[in-house]
Protein backbone atom coordinates (compact mmCIF):
# COMPACT_ATOMS: atom_id res chain seq x y z
CA UNK A 1 0.00 0.00 0.00
CA UNK A 2 1.72 3.41 -1.27
CA UNK A 3 1.62 6.63 1.39
CA UNK A 4 -1.22 8.19 0.09
CA UNK A 5 -3.56 4.94 -0.24
CA UNK A 6 -2.69 4.69 3.42
CA UNK A 7 -3.53 8.42 4.14
CA UNK A 8 -6.95 7.50 1.75
CA UNK A 9 -7.44 4.70 4.55
CA UNK A 10 -6.95 6.35 7.39
CA UNK A 11 -9.62 9.03 6.34
CA UNK A 12 -11.51 7.00 5.45
CA UNK A 13 -11.50 4.60 8.64
CA UNK A 14 -11.57 7.83 10.82
CA UNK A 15 -15.16 9.30 9.33
CA UNK A 16 -16.38 5.38 9.45
CA UNK A 17 -15.39 5.26 13.17
CA UNK A 18 -16.64 9.14 13.81
CA UNK A 19 -19.97 7.68 12.36
CA UNK A 20 -20.13 4.79 14.42
CA UNK A 21 -19.28 6.71 17.84
CA UNK A 22 -22.05 9.23 16.99
CA UNK A 23 -24.52 6.85 15.78
CA UNK A 24 -24.53 5.42 19.27
CA UNK A 25 -25.78 7.96 21.43
CA UNK A 26 -28.46 8.83 18.92
CA UNK A 27 -29.52 5.34 19.11
CA UNK A 28 -30.03 5.91 22.38
CA UNK A 29 -31.83 9.16 22.36
CA UNK A 30 -34.44 7.79 19.64
CA UNK A 31 -34.79 4.83 22.22
CA UNK A 32 -35.27 6.94 25.31
CA UNK A 33 -37.81 9.17 22.95
CA UNK A 34 -40.39 6.25 22.23
CA UNK A 35 -40.40 5.47 25.78
CA UNK A 36 -41.11 9.25 27.25
CA UNK A 37 -44.62 9.20 26.74
CA UNK A 38 -45.29 6.26 28.98
CA UNK A 39 -42.53 6.71 31.18
CA UNK A 40 -43.27 6.10 34.81
CA UNK A 41 -40.70 8.65 35.48
CA UNK A 42 -40.31 11.09 32.81
CA UNK A 43 -37.46 13.53 34.58
CA UNK A 44 -35.28 9.88 34.32
CA UNK A 45 -35.87 9.76 30.95
CA UNK A 46 -35.07 13.80 30.32
CA UNK A 47 -31.55 12.71 32.28
CA UNK A 48 -30.96 9.62 29.86
CA UNK A 49 -31.39 11.75 26.60
CA UNK A 50 -29.50 14.89 28.21
CA UNK A 51 -26.39 12.72 28.89
CA UNK A 52 -26.32 11.45 25.30
CA UNK A 53 -26.65 14.63 23.80
CA UNK A 54 -23.66 15.32 26.00
CA UNK A 55 -21.52 13.08 24.24
CA UNK A 56 -23.22 13.97 20.84
CA UNK A 57 -21.91 17.28 21.28
CA UNK A 58 -18.00 16.34 22.89
CA UNK A 59 -17.83 14.03 19.61
CA UNK A 60 -19.16 17.62 17.38
CA UNK A 61 -16.61 19.33 19.28
CA UNK A 62 -13.82 16.62 18.85
CA UNK A 63 -14.52 16.26 15.04
CA UNK A 64 -14.09 20.39 14.77
CA UNK A 65 -10.66 19.72 16.62
CA UNK A 66 -9.37 18.35 13.03
CA UNK A 67 -7.43 20.24 10.75
CA UNK A 68 -5.15 23.49 11.08
CA UNK A 69 -5.07 25.53 13.37
CA UNK A 70 -4.74 22.90 15.90
CA UNK A 71 -5.70 24.59 19.68
CA UNK A 72 -3.72 23.58 22.24
CA UNK A 73 -3.36 24.17 26.30
CA UNK A 74 -1.67 23.35 29.46
CA UNK A 75 -3.05 20.58 31.71
CA UNK A 76 -2.53 17.47 33.48
CA UNK A 77 -2.59 14.11 31.46
CA UNK A 78 -4.44 12.92 34.08
CA UNK A 79 -7.72 14.41 33.78
CA UNK A 80 -8.08 13.32 30.40
CA UNK A 81 -7.09 9.65 31.91
CA UNK A 82 -9.96 9.94 34.54
CA UNK A 83 -12.15 10.79 31.67
CA UNK A 84 -11.56 7.84 29.50
CA UNK A 85 -11.20 5.54 32.69
CA UNK A 86 -14.78 6.64 33.54
CA UNK A 87 -16.29 6.34 29.66
CA UNK A 88 -15.23 2.92 29.44
CA UNK A 89 -15.88 1.33 33.12
CA UNK A 90 -19.16 1.18 32.32
CA UNK A 91 -18.61 -0.74 28.69
CA UNK A 92 -16.57 -3.36 30.33
CA UNK A 93 -17.55 -6.65 29.10
CA UNK A 94 -18.26 -8.34 32.29
CA UNK A 95 -18.38 -7.97 35.44
CA UNK A 96 -14.83 -9.53 36.08
CA UNK A 97 -13.37 -6.72 34.38
CA UNK A 98 -11.74 -3.25 35.77
CA UNK A 99 -9.95 0.00 34.68
CA UNK A 100 -7.21 0.59 37.07
CA UNK A 101 -5.40 4.30 37.30
CA UNK A 102 -2.13 4.11 38.51
CA UNK A 103 -0.81 7.98 38.38
CA UNK A 104 2.88 8.42 39.67
CA UNK A 105 3.11 12.47 38.43
CA UNK A 106 1.20 13.57 42.04
CA UNK A 107 -0.06 16.72 39.94
CA UNK A 108 3.84 17.42 39.34
CA UNK A 109 3.50 17.32 35.38
CA UNK A 110 2.16 19.41 32.82
CA UNK A 111 1.34 18.50 28.79
CA UNK A 112 1.10 21.08 25.94
CA UNK A 113 -1.47 19.39 23.94
CA UNK A 114 -5.00 19.26 22.12
CA UNK A 115 -7.49 17.49 24.65
CA UNK A 116 -9.76 16.82 22.54
CA UNK A 117 -7.60 15.18 19.96
CA UNK A 118 -5.43 13.52 22.72
CA UNK A 119 -8.37 12.03 24.14
CA UNK A 120 -9.21 10.29 20.87
CA UNK A 121 -6.39 8.63 20.85
CA UNK A 122 -6.32 7.55 24.12
CA UNK A 123 -9.82 5.95 23.99
CA UNK A 124 -8.75 3.86 20.66
CA UNK A 125 -5.87 2.49 23.23
CA UNK A 126 -8.45 1.69 26.21
CA UNK A 127 -11.00 0.34 23.48
CA UNK A 128 -8.48 -2.16 21.96
CA UNK A 129 -7.76 -3.29 25.22
CA UNK A 130 -11.60 -3.43 26.09
CA UNK A 131 -11.91 -5.79 22.90
CA UNK A 132 -8.97 -7.92 24.00
CA UNK A 133 -11.18 -8.67 27.11
CA UNK A 134 -13.89 -9.80 25.59
CA UNK A 135 -13.53 -13.60 25.73
CA UNK A 136 -11.97 -13.96 29.20
CA UNK A 137 -12.36 -10.36 31.38
CA UNK A 138 -9.52 -9.16 32.99
CA UNK A 139 -8.31 -5.79 34.05
CA UNK A 140 -6.62 -2.67 32.21
CA UNK A 141 -4.33 -0.43 33.77
CA UNK A 142 -3.49 3.34 32.32
CA UNK A 143 -0.39 4.52 33.91
CA UNK A 144 1.22 7.55 34.60
CA UNK A 145 4.94 8.74 35.20
CA UNK A 146 7.81 10.90 34.04
CA UNK A 147 11.22 10.37 32.81
CA UNK A 148 13.42 13.25 32.75
CA UNK A 149 11.70 15.70 30.37
CA UNK A 150 9.39 13.25 29.26
CA UNK A 151 5.45 12.38 30.71
CA UNK A 152 5.13 8.17 29.66
CA UNK A 153 1.14 7.17 29.40
CA UNK A 154 1.20 3.07 29.44
CA UNK A 155 -2.24 1.08 29.16
CA UNK A 156 -1.82 -2.29 29.85
CA UNK A 157 -4.32 -5.34 29.48
CA UNK A 158 -4.54 -8.74 30.19
CA UNK A 159 -6.42 -9.83 26.81
CA UNK A 160 -5.65 -12.35 23.89
CA UNK A 161 -2.15 -10.62 22.75
CA UNK A 162 -1.36 -9.73 19.50
CA UNK A 163 0.37 -12.30 17.88
CA UNK A 164 3.70 -11.82 16.98
CA UNK A 165 3.55 -12.11 12.60
CA UNK A 166 0.87 -9.67 13.35
CA UNK A 167 2.92 -7.02 15.34
CA UNK A 168 4.60 -5.11 12.66
CA UNK A 169 1.38 -3.90 10.81
CA UNK A 170 -0.68 -2.71 13.46
CA UNK A 171 0.26 0.92 12.93
CA UNK A 172 -1.19 0.42 9.23
CA UNK A 173 -4.01 1.65 8.08
CA UNK A 174 -6.52 -0.77 6.98
CA UNK A 175 -5.14 -3.11 8.91
CA UNK A 176 -7.24 -5.47 11.04
CA UNK A 177 -7.64 -9.36 12.71
CA UNK A 178 -11.62 -8.70 13.97
CA UNK A 179 -14.53 -8.91 11.73
CA UNK A 180 -16.21 -5.83 11.29
CA UNK A 181 -13.50 -3.48 12.15
CA UNK A 182 -12.17 -0.78 10.20
CA UNK A 183 -8.70 -0.95 11.17
CA UNK A 184 -8.02 2.64 12.26
CA UNK A 185 -7.88 2.85 15.66
CA UNK A 186 -4.15 2.56 16.05
CA UNK A 187 -2.86 4.20 13.05
CA UNK A 188 -5.45 7.25 14.23
CA UNK A 189 -3.86 7.51 17.93
CA UNK A 190 -0.33 7.31 16.17
CA UNK A 191 -1.30 10.18 13.81
CA UNK A 192 -2.54 12.14 16.45
CA UNK A 193 0.51 11.38 18.88
CA UNK A 194 3.33 11.71 16.39
CA UNK A 195 2.25 14.23 13.73
CA UNK A 196 -0.36 16.32 16.00
CA UNK A 197 1.93 16.22 19.34
CA UNK A 198 5.18 15.37 18.18
CA UNK A 199 5.44 12.37 20.38
CA UNK A 200 5.64 8.89 20.04
CA UNK A 201 3.20 5.80 20.60
CA UNK A 202 4.95 2.36 20.55
CA UNK A 203 4.12 -0.89 21.06
CA UNK A 204 6.18 -1.76 24.41
CA UNK A 205 4.65 -5.38 24.79
CA UNK A 206 2.92 -8.04 23.56
CA UNK A 207 1.89 -11.67 24.36
CA UNK A 208 -0.14 -13.80 22.82
CA UNK A 209 -2.63 -15.00 25.70
CA UNK A 210 -1.28 -12.63 28.21
CA UNK A 211 -1.74 -8.99 27.23
CA UNK A 212 -0.44 -6.17 25.51
CA UNK A 213 1.24 -2.82 26.51
CA UNK A 214 0.78 0.38 24.68
CA UNK A 215 3.01 3.01 25.25
CA UNK A 216 2.54 6.87 24.45
CA UNK A 217 5.63 9.59 25.36
CA UNK A 218 4.51 13.31 25.23
CA UNK A 219 7.25 16.29 25.86
CA UNK A 220 6.69 17.77 29.51
CA UNK A 221 5.40 21.01 29.99
CA UNK A 222 6.14 24.01 32.13
CA UNK A 223 2.94 24.41 34.80
CA UNK A 224 0.31 26.40 34.19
Amino acid sequence: MTEAEQERTLWFGMAKQIAHQMGTPLSAIMGWLELLPTAKDPIQVAAEINQNLDRLKYLLERLNQIGPPTRFETFSPGEIIREVSAYFESRLPSSSSSIEIRDELGGEYFIHANRWLLSWALENLVKNSVDALQEKGGSITISLSAKESQVIVEVSDQGHGIAEQDQAFIFQPGFTTRRGAYGTGLPLARYIIEEVHDGELLLKESLAGSGTTMRIVLKAASKK
